[in-house]
């Protein structure tokens, strides 16, 4: 007999082991760290920043969208619809395990 929550678990794990790989190498192309082109990532989507000199050095425009054309096309398999229900489920079900987790540090 199957279980489908540890199928689920195992299959997820292997989805995002394949997508991180391919993020980790677009990231090191530029010889930047996860932590580094973390704060690169937040930097792009909060827009411009009124340090000019810190803007130029981190070259906004030109890392994340190459790293997100990477990303695209590591899920590509899976059409926008089917990404975006995808997302859709995995956030509920992120959400409701952190829930679960919270519950269960309450109660030790």
């Amino acid at each position: 007999m199957e279980d489908s929550a540890l199928n689920l678990w195992v299959v997820l794990a292997r989805a995002f082991d394949a997508v991180e790989r391919h993020a980790r190498a677009s990231i090191a192309r530029f010889g930047l760290g996860t932590t580094e082109f973390g704060v690169l990532e937040a930097l792009y989507h909060k827009g411009e920043l009124p340090v000019c000199e810190v803007q130029r050095k981190i070259l906004v425009e030109s890392i994340f969208p190459q790293h997100a054309a990477v990303v695209r096309r590591a899920v590509g398999a899976l059409s926008a619809r089917e990404q975006a229900q995808a997302a859709r489920l995995l956030r509920t079900l992120g959400l409701a395990a952190a829930r679960r987790l919270t519950s269960l540090d309450t109660h030790d």
